[in-house]
This record gives C-alpha cells, structure tokens and sequence, in this order.
C-alpha cells in the first residue's frame, strides 16, 4: 500500500512524505515534522520503545504523534502448552465474549507471517509521558450497531484498536 500511496504523492502533490525504512534505525530528522502518524506498527515491532522514541525526537516541538494499536486490553493472548508457544484467540464468536487469561504478561506471539507483542496499556501511554509527551486523545473505536444485525460481531460491542494523540511539550 505504500507504494501506491509514494506513487499517489508523485500525481497529486499533497506534500506528504513516505519512507520505507526500519523505524527502529531511522535517523536523520530530529525536530523535522509537525505531524508522525503510525498506523498498527508498534504492536508489531519487538523494540517499541526505540521506535516510538524516534517517531517523538523526529517532532517539532509542539508536534503531534497519532498513532493506532491493537487495543491491548481485549487481544486474548493464550499459552499453549502443546506447542509451549503464546497464540492470539478471538472467542467471541463462538462465546459471545472475550477471555482473557493474562494480560500483565508481555509477551511475543507469533502469527502467520510475523510476530505480536503483547503490552500493556500502560506500558504504551508512560512511554509516551517518560518521553515528554502529552496524551490529548484517545480513542476506541465501535463499529456501528448496523453491522450486529444478523449475528454478534465482536467490533460493535468490544473495541478492536486503541487511537492514541499525543503533542511534544
């Protein structure tokens, strides 16, 4: 999807820059945007606290970070004791709610072409404030009541992604 959007930048000119790089390595442009968004990556990456440390020092003062995360609180991770491995499950499907089993572990699962991190929430909004950092927003999406007409959907009743905005002080 990047590659369409560097391509759509190229066509219509709306001054946005992408870059393809290793977030935890990306050096270069300390105080440089007014604006970072990241969309479900620090979820995925294993050394969080680098990435989110240079997508804050990459601010201009009074900048803002948006960014968006599997909602920590309802991702059930569970052990497997057959694989000795942690899976992420949704049973809200067939139970009707979501279980969780452990959520102050942090821990690494893996999925089919990469890895999750699980973490607190916590652990995500006091890296940002040990990082100077104001939180101005959060928000947890609902899908619309619509979409929980003809069999429950988990989304309309427990929210799948947590939106956090914060401003460099």
């Amino acid at each position: 999807m990047i590659n369409k959007a560097i391509e759509y930048e190229k066509t219509e000119n709306l001054g946005i820059e992408y870059i393809k790089q290793d977030l935890c390595n990306f050096t270069g442009r300390q105080n440089n945007y007014g604006a970072v968004v990241s969309i479900n990556v620090f979820m995925d990456i294993p050394d969080f606290e680098s990435a989110i440390k240079v997508c804050i020092d990459s601010l201009k003062e009074n900048g803002i970070l948006i960014f968006s995360i599997l909602h920590p609180c309802f991702t059930p991770v569970r052990f497997n004791k057959i694989t000795n491995e942690y899976t992420k499950e949704t049973d809200f499907d067939s139970k009707g709610l979501i279980e969780i089993e452990e959520y102050f572990k942090e821990v690494q699962v893996r999925q089919t072409n990469d890895v999750y991190n699980h973490r607190t929430l916590s652990t995500y909004l006091n890296k940002l404030i040990s990082n100077g950092m104001t939180i101005q927003r959060i928000v947890e999406p609902q899908l619309d009541p619509e979409f929980d007409k003809d069999k429950p959907n988990k989304d309309c009743h427990i929210p799948t992604f947590l939106i956090v905005k914060a401003r460099k002080v």
